[in-house]
């Protein structure tokens, strides 16, 4: 079931939770690809730079525009608005201990924020391997956040998380490897278990300004 948790109009971001419904939830097919006879990787970005890859897969090949992106995406997370993730679910009431694994959470930007505002929540940052080799969380906060190498394209290992969170993943996808990425996640979920979708909320088309609708979109 899905279920709008907040809105934040100030950055078009809307947050939204979902719990598991045994009508529509069901495991991803293990030949997810083959069967829907599609690139893994293909995207909007790909038709826009000339490629059979995906950004990330892309941005490998020419460390400068990696390097590049890294920055603009680090510059980014000092704007995160904490509140408002705080305010999306009843954090505070889960018991101490609880488990929050933060899906495609990078270098930990946002587990760390939380994690400082929250601290009855453990927070376990899943990324790729290159991603998440070699980072540590701060020192004080080291017992409560750890760093483990998953791929959100296989189904997901870590079982008693009470909430799966991605920030800024699915709007990198197209819509048929989100339900892939969805899926997932089936096996582990209980009827406890949200996942907790932050993410970019598009506008109807032609209601806003030129630049603002080339921007966003």
């Amino acid at each position: 079931m899905f279920l709008l948790a907040g809105t934040d109009s100030r950055c078009a971001r809307q947050i939204w939770t979902i719990t598991r419904s045994k009508s529509v939830c069901k495991p991803a097919s293990k030949d997810f690809y083959v069967t829907l006879g599609i690139d893994r990787f293909a995207q909007g970005f790909s038709l826009a730079n000339n490629t059979n890859l995906g950004l990330y897969e892309e941005l490998k090949r020419w460390p400068e525009r990696q390097d590049r992106w890294n920055s603009a995406m680090s510059a980014m997370a000092l704007q995160i608005d904490f509140e408002f993730i705080v305010q999306s679910l009843p954090w505070t009431s889960y018991p101490p201990g609880t488990i929050v694994a933060d899906v495609g959470g990078g270098n930990g930007t946002v587990s760390i924020g939380l994690a400082e505002r929250l601290p009855n929540l453990q927070f376990i940052v899943q990324d790729t391997s290159e991603t998440v080799s070699g980072v540590q969380a701060p020192e004080t906060l080291r017992g409560r956040i750890r760093f483990q190498a998953h791929d959100f394209f296989t189904e997901q290992t870590l079982a008693g998380a009470q909430v799966y969170y991605f920030r800024n993943v699915f709007h990198n996808w197209p819509d048929k490897q989100c339900i892939h990425i969805f899926r997932n996640h089936v096996p582990v979920m209980r009827h406890t278990t949200k996942l907790l979708i932050d993410d970019f909320a598009l506008h109807h088309p032609l209601t806003v300004s030129p630049f603002e609708e080339f921007r966003k979109r």
